[in-house]
This record gives structure tokens, C-alpha cells and sequence, in this order.
């Protein structure tokens, strides 16, 4: 008997602790889960608790509560004033600027510091610039005069601005840069001519085969031969996508930030055809 009392005396201390265990383990958290939950306080937080309420430790170093700020003021009309005031003041902690906006807290009010290109009270406004995304515009961009004041869209001939002062429309029937349909060709403006390369350096000849002469004396450009034949060039109408590096005779014409900005052709070494609008304002630098 007394052999059987000390077992049942085991299991009974077994059962309690496991039952204990298991409360502790419901009840209580770990700390790293307390932290996060728990205000932090300063090591001396029991001593500032004796003393009276300070706007400064308990409002501004931690972040108080409408209660802790009516016991500082003791009085409903200020506390009322120093928590509106307080609320706008904690929107930083927010993050109440958009498009990566940085907020900035003075004097109980916040404003938030915009990066280029955005501006508003929280950076909600996009400022549009002829460099940056062509300033919204689907043609023609030009700055205005006044900085930050916006853009000014055009569109090219054929085209006219629609409501939003942004995109384009067509105005006529057939507008510029408008592509042929599919199986519609145009005669080339070369059917009836081939021009064929003579000479590099042409001597002091008529170099021309047509009904009227042309004189070559200190001419620096190749001339040509004009006949007619079937092997002559059709114009492209429509087109073909090409690869990188396929026409060499194309090119880029960038910024000193690198950006794009208008196409060009290669007519010699040194030379360069492009549209007269790209030119309008002479860049600071440009590269090809």
C-alpha cells in the first residue's frame, strides 16, 4: 500500500506541473512578442512617474494619449487645442507623403519635402517638364516661360489638341506620318529615273545623261548617272521591324542626360538629317 501511495503521489506531481506548464504557456508571452506590444520606457520611468506631467517627456519624447495630455493641462479647452494641434503633428509618423515624399514636423505641423516633378501638400501633383516623359505631351512639348508653371502640347500638321491639352487627334484625312494600308502602293518618285554612281572625284565633264547638262568643275560631291531601267528602288511604304544594328545609317540624337530625343539620317561622315523641330532650341550638348 504504501508503495502504491508513493506512485499515485508521482503521478499526481507529474499531472500538476504538466497542467501549470501548460497555463503559463497560454497566459504568458515571450518577450520578444511583449516588446512589441509594450511601450518602451527609460530606465528611470518610475521616478518620472512621481513627478508631475511634463508635455515635453510624456507628448513629444513617447507619444501620449488624450488622457496623459488632460492631466498635463487640466483643462478640457487646452487639452482640446493641443490635441488637434498634436494629431497633425504625428502624421509623419504616417508617412502621409506620396511618391516618395519626405516629411518634415515644425511647430506642431507637418510639410512634406517633394523630390523634382512633384509637388502638392502630400506630392500628390505631378509637375510635367519637356524632359521628363515629354511633359504628357503625345506630339510637340514646349516649357513655359515660367518655372513650374507647366508645359505647353502641340500636335503635328493633320492634328489638333484634344480636351485634356495632352494627346492628339485626327483633324483631316490623311495627317502626317499616317501610314498606307496594306496592299495600297504608291508609284516611286523613282520609277522613271536610276541613279547610278559615277566617280568619287569627277573630272571637268558633263556627267549626266538627260536633256539638259550639268557642269562639274571643282564639284566635291559623287555625281550621278540617270537612265532608265526596271532595277530601280520602291519607296517602303509600311515597313519591317528591324534588328539592332540593321540600319546603320540611323540615328539617336541624346542629351547630355542621356535621353533620347529625336531621330536622325546619315547623309555623309559628318552629317546628320534630322526634323527641323528638333532643332527649335539649341541644346546645351547633344550626342549621336
Amino acid at each position: 500500500r504504501v508503495q502504491m501511495s508513493e506512485s499515485m503521489f508521482c503521478v499526481v506531481i507529474f499531472l500538476f506541473s504538466t497542467y501549470i506548464n501548460s497555463l503559463q504557456s497560454a497566459v504568458l508571452i515571450n518577450h520578444r512578442d511583449a516588446v512589441r506590444i509594450l511601450r518602451h520606457r527609460r530606465a528611470n520611468y518610475f521616478l518620472e512617474e512621481m513627478k508631475p506631467g511634463d508635455l515635453e517627456r510624456e507628448c513629444y519624447e513617447e507619444i501620449c494619449s488624450k488622457e496623459e495630455a488632460a492631466e498635463i493641462f487640466q483643462s478640457r479647452e487646452k487639452t482640446s487645442e493641443f490635441w488637434n494641434r498634436y494629431q497633425r503633428h504625428s502624421r509623419c509618423r504616417e508617412n502621409v507623403c506620396l511618391n516618395g515624399g519626405v516629411c518634415t514636423e515644425s511647430d506642431g505641423r507637418y510639410e512634406c519635402v517633394c523630390p523634382p516633378n512633384y509637388t502638392g501638400t502630400n506630392c500628390e501633383k505631378e509637375v510635367f517638364e519637356c524632359e521628363y516623359k515629354n511633359g504628357g505631351c503625345l506630339h510637340y512639348c514646349r516649357d513655359s516661360q515660367l518655372v513650374g508653371s507647366g508645359v505647353t502640347c502641340s500636335c503635328a500638321d493633320g492634328y489638333e489638341l484634344e480636351e485634356d491639352r495632352k494627346t492628339c487627334k485626327v483633324a483631316v484625312q490623311f495627317p502626317c506620318g499616317k501610314q498606307w494600308s496594306k496592299g495600297f502602293l504608291l508609284r516611286s518618285l523613282l520609277d522613271d529615273l536610276n541613279l547610278t554612281h559615277i566617280a568619287e572625284n569627277p573630272t571637268n565633264s558633263s556627267q549626266f545623261t538627260s536633256n539638259h547638262t550639268h557642269p562639274t568643275e571643282n564639284a566635291t560631291h559623287p555625281l550621278y548617272n540617270i537612265s532608265t531601267s526596271d532595277d530601280s528602288d520602291k519607296r517602303i511604304v509600311g515597313g519591317q521591324l528591324q534588328q539592332q544594328g540593321g540600319s546603320p545609317w540611323q540615328v539617336l540624337l541624346r542629351k547630355s542626360d542621356d535621353n533620347g530625343f529625336c531621330g536622325g539620317t546619315l547623309i555623309s561622315k559628318r552629317w546628320v538629317v534630322t526634323a527641323a523641330h528638333c532643332l527649335q532650341e539649341s541644346p546645351d550638348h547633344v550626342t549621336l
